[in-house]
């Protein structure tokens, strides 16, 4: 009889790690990442963080800034049209769809956009440019980069850039679709090298848009894989192999929900009740895309820990802090 509660004790543990199924702990991760985000924005709000120091800031000139508006719009319609396509989902769904998740999440990943900068600026945004603020990037633990109120974000052209990108990762997903129906045969790493490839052609053109827009230069490049070393225009050849990464992860992802049903993140989920499942994939998804965007900016720290070089000169309508 003695044995019967210990072997009791054991029965219910492993009901209980039963029931933590894949979509509890990715969930927990984006309540984790929602909550280091508010933790940030919060104390960069108290300091008024979003200040930028530094004195007056002539305009660019007009033709810059209507090239710069113009991105800005065309994200901003992209994201109406990708919101507008979740919520039809939505509906028709009766609960959060994967893409509405997805949108969410790429959104929620934003404020990772100055971690790249952490140890010195990698990528610096143009001062001069449309709708400038002060990052919150300063107020990361442990921050080694530009001083607070000096770092520069834009939250005009960035922010709808981010729900935006989800785009690439529709588009990617649709084409693993069609592969996978015509080479059925195809192993999943040669189905996810081929994907990669063309989420490589889809960004290759997008990483470099942004100094030709005046939004920002690269402020540390490695000369030996670099384009037009030295130079404003200067393009990092590592730049778009890491950003197609970016866009594949989640791709894999959503072939995964549109093949199966339920994602790596989502499994468990319809086990839970019906009342908790949107706020499930919602933050399991969210966790997942703050951990593509967090690859991006961790790939980028590390190659800033070689010697690179800054652009030796900027035309009149860039001002950034290196």
């Amino acid at each position: 009889m003695s044995g019967h509660p210990q072997r009791t004790t054991r029965a219910q543990h492993r009901a209980a790690v039963r029931r933590v199924r894949p979509v509890h702990v990715w969930a927990a991760a984006g309540t984790l990442c929602l909550a280091a985000q508010l933790a940030l924005l919060v104390r960069w709000l108290a300091d008024r963080g979003y200040r930028l120091t530094g004195g007056s800031r002539p305009a660019a000139p007009a033709t810059t800034l209507v090239l710069q508006g113009l991105f800005s719009a065309l994200c901003l319609a992209v994201l109406v049209l990708l919101i507008r396509l979740a919520w039809r989902q939505s509906r028709a769904e009766r609960r959060l769809s994967f893409d509405a998740a997805g949108i969410i999440g790429f959104l929620l990943a934003t404020w990772l956009d100055p971690v790249q900068n952490y140890l010195q600026p990698v990528f610096v945004q143009n001062t001069y440019a449309l709708t400038p603020a002060a990052s919150w990037g300063p107020y990361l633990p442990g921050w080694q980069g530009s001083d607070p109120h000096t770092v520069t974000w834009l939250w005009l052209p960035l922010l709808p850039m981010y729900g935006a990108f989800y785009a690439a990762v529709i588009l990617i997903s649709q084409m693993m679709q069609r592969i996978r129906a015509r080479h059925p045969q195809w192993s999943e790493a040669r189905l996810y090298g081929a994907s990669y490839l063309i989420s490589y052609a889809s960004v290759a053109a997008l990483t470099q848009i942004y100094p030709l827009l005046a939004v920002g230069v690269w402020g540390h490049a490695i000369p030996e894989l670099t384009l037009f070393s030295g130079r404003w225009y200067q393009w990092p050849l590592y730049e778009a192999p890491v950003t197609a990464l970016v866009v594949l992860l989640p791709s894999i992802l959503r072939h995964q929900h549109l093949t199966g049903g339920n994602s790596l993140v989502e499994r468990g989920m319809d086990q839970m009740p019906a009342a908790r499942r949107s706020w499930a994939r919602g933050l399991a998804v969210t966790a997942f895309m703050n951990g593509a965007v967090l690859l991006y900016m961790l790939i980028q720290i590390l190659l800033s820990l070689l010697p690179g070089i800054s652009p030796q000169s900027l035309p009149a309508h860039f001002s950034t802090t290196f």
